[in-house]
């Protein structure tokens, strides 16, 4: 028996990095599913913990050089999730109840799908690893992740073991089971294959990925740091060769504080104004009395756009959790504990990066604006933040690391798994920057198109990679409404288990607590836990009062005094244009031209109170949110019309669309220019 338990735990890990035999995860299991026959409730417990401890310990063994005790600690606390997958397998399986097997062919990968969940929630959660990653490399099987999410993929693997081991043992109507499998298995190829060569809607974007590979044992020592700037710095400039949009830097890539080194600061500010690039680096960050682990954006002006505050710390890492009560494990991590504070802010950076590009007639500028977000450290391996990040207007993901504590190992590409189903699971690229690997760039299909890359090495080199990433404009089902899949497989396993003898209602109570539990936050945990809820897309009515409008944020959005972003649908400033516009609009309001001037006076004096932060008056006729997670607003002005927000800021006479795609960025820049130049606008052109 305990050699078939062996045997499933060593052909699992044969699956992931970096052995990569991804075909072994369709079998791996089915060892394990024999080791089960004809034990005891309390046995199979046991052999699912035996499996997890030597699956874990084959999968974690890089810890070890952070902390041996921290890594038999965390095995341990793992090795429950498989634990009670075959508790909850010898439950409803072996209990002679009617519908065996064929309600067992959907009760037993959603028990796995449940055990999970609860691995990458509880005690803020760990999913590394998880069945679905085996398969990161087989593109067409891991689309539906856009769907389910991975948890999805790990539902088909599991789907598959069973549907053998059940075919093994001739289980009667074992061949409708294959069948089902089969066409199962089948549309899922195929649904892959569509998405593979599916062309979304996108804008080119040229990023740069440095790759420092400085030794842990340097990083923090004073004499070093300018040794450590002075190489990120070379490597950049070497990459501006490739004329980037966006240079990024790996977590805390900087030796120091920003804001308060000067020599630091200005070093890097001039490197952005010198490159006309915009550069994403990670660094510590204080501001007041506490600290975060940050990614700061600065502009090709050399200022500081935005910093994105690290939400979800790494215990016994970053923090200790419940310090009070665990404050000397301490003492028992082999290297020293950071005393990070939490961010609370889920940044989307903005960016608008430019192109000059010749022409026959004339020099043309061209305009992009993107907006992304950035996960630091092993944030990229959860899936609810990075959906959070898109669903707030993330057109790309970044992920910043420092992979260095853990030696030439199998960690970096263990961690690059999750990057790849974040990439499909939103439809966003996914770029990687790691101290020491691996860095590179994955498409939304979840296909690595380039690494940092020395002869046959990813990892302990230095470098940069630069490539064209593609942006899209969607929005996935897996991003719109989250884990409902996952939550299906938790009812079905509920309702499998009421179905059982009384006896195991305990079991029912346990679980319940269990997934309540992977819900609920711990002590100091402020991050999002993805918590399951459905937002319908169906229209609601706003009205604000005096609500205050604190700032602009670009064209055509503004941002209120609750945080609320609010985008304007609308038509050009009325008295910006007052030849055929004004003659038509007479017609069609029945007012004579002087009226309609007047009117479009009395509109501007309401839009640049609501430019100036003035208090003003806004009925919202609220349809539903774009891509961008904005509320879209039709607000109506005194002449009827309706406002579009540009609220010619720059002197702009009329935009038509934002952000400008393709079709529209000559027609937005050539109507900027030229309002410009006639001193049209609400500011006469001087704002």
């Amino acid at each position: 028996m305990l050699w078939k338990v062996i045997c499933s735990a060593l052909l699992l890990i044969l699956a992931y990095p970096n052995f990569n035999l991804g075909y072994l995860a369709w079998v791996a299991l089915i060892p394990l599913f024999f080791a089960l026959e004809n034990k005891k409730t309390s046995q199979r417990f046991i052999i699912g913990y035996i499996f997890g401890v030597v699956f874990f310990s084959g999968i974690l063994y890089w810890l070890t050089n952070v902390t041996i005790p921290g890594t038999i600690i965390l095995i341990l606390l793992l090795s429950l999730a498989p634990a009670i997958f075959c508790l909850l397998y010898a439950i409803r399986l072996h209990t002679g109840q009617a519908g065996y097997p064929l309600y067992a062919i959907i009760f037993v990968p959603s028990a796995w799908v449940l055990t999970e969940y609860l691995r990458a929630h509880l005690f803020t959660g760990f999913p590394w690893a998880l069945l679905a990653y085996s398969q990161s490399l087989n593109l067409p099987v891991i689309q539906i992740a856009d769907i389910t999410g991975a948890y999805g993929v790990s539902f088909l693997i599991v789907l598959v073991n069973f549907g053998v081991y059940l075919a093994l043992k001739k289980t009667p109507k074992r061949f409708y089971i294959l069948f089902f499998i089969f066409v199962l298995f089948t549309l899922i190829w195929a649904y892959g294959q569509n998405r593979i060569n599916y062309i979304y809607p996108t804008q080119e974007l040229k990023v740069s990925v440095i790759q420092g590979n400085i030794p842990q044992r340097l990083k923090w020592n004073p004499l070093y740091k300018k040794f450590i700037i002075d190489k990120y710095c070379a490597l950049t400039k070497e990459s501006l060769r490739e004329n980037p949009h966006l240079v990024i830097w790996p977590e805390t890539a900087l030796p120091g504080y920003l804001e308060e080194e000067s020599y630091v600061r200005h070093q890097i500010f001039d490197l952005a104004k010198s490159g006309n690039t915009h550069l994403l680096v990670g660094a510590i960050r204080g501001e007041n009395s506490e600290v975060f682990n940050s990614a700061t954006l600065i502009s090709d002006k050399g200022k500081v756009l935005q910093n994105y505050d690290k939400i979800h710390l790494v215990p016994f890492g970053e923090f200790v959790p419940f310090e009070k009560l665990l404050f000397p494990m301490r003492a028992f991590i082999d290297k020293p504990i950071g005393d990070f504070d939490r961010g609370s802010e889920f940044t989307v950076f903005k960016a608008v990066f430019s192109d000059i590009i010749p022409s026959p007639r004339k020099i043309q500028k061209t305009t992009q604006f993107y907006s992304f977000s950035a996960l630091i450290c092993f944030e990229d391996i959860f899936p609810g933040l990075s959906r959070h990040f898109v669903k707030k207007g993330a057109r790309f993901l970044v992920n910043i690391t420092n992979d260095a504590w853990f030696g030439k190992t199998a960690a970096p590409y263990q961690h690059m798994q999750g990057s790849i189903f974040r990439a499909v699971e939103n439809r966003t690229p996914v770029v990687r920057a790691a101290n020491t690997g691996l860095s590179c760039i994955i498409d939304h299909k979840g296909k690595i198109l380039k690494s940092v890359r020395v002869g046959k090495d990813e990892i302990f080199v230095e470098g940069y990679v630069a490539g064209m990433i593609m942006p899209t404009f969607t929005k996935t089902f897996y991003t719109r409404f989250g884990d409902v899949f996952s939550w299906v497989c938790i009812v079905l396993v509920l309702l499998g288990l009421v179905r059982g003898p009384p006896k195991h209602a305990r079991i029912l109570i346990l679980a319940l607590i269990l997934i309540h539990a992977s819900s609920a936050y711990s002590e100091d945990e402020v991050h999002y836990r993805g918590k399951f809820k459905f937002a319908f897309p169906f229209g609601k009515k706003y009205s604000y009062d005096n609500i205050l409008v604190t700032k602009v944020i670009d064209g055509d959005t503004i941002e209120l005094q609750n945080r609320e972003r609010v985008r304007f649908i609308g038509i050009d400033a009325p008295e910006a244009w007052p030849s055929h516009k004004l003659e038509r609009d007479r017609k069609r309001t029945k007012k004579d031209r002087e009226t309609i001037i007047a009117m479009g006076k009395i509109a501007t004096e309401f839009t640049k109170n609501l430019v100036e932060g003035k208090k003003v008056k806004l009925e919202f006729d609220v349809e539903k949110k774009d891509r961008y997670g904005r509320l879209l607003a039709y607000v109506y002005l005194p002449d009827g019309r309706m406002l579009n927000a540009e609220l010619v800021k720059e002197g702009y006479a009329r935009v038509y669309t934002f952000p400008p795609n393709v079709k529209y960025v000559d027609m937005f820049l050539e109507l900027q220019r030229e309002a410009r130049e006639n001193n049209r606008g609400l500011w006469d052109g001087n704002g």
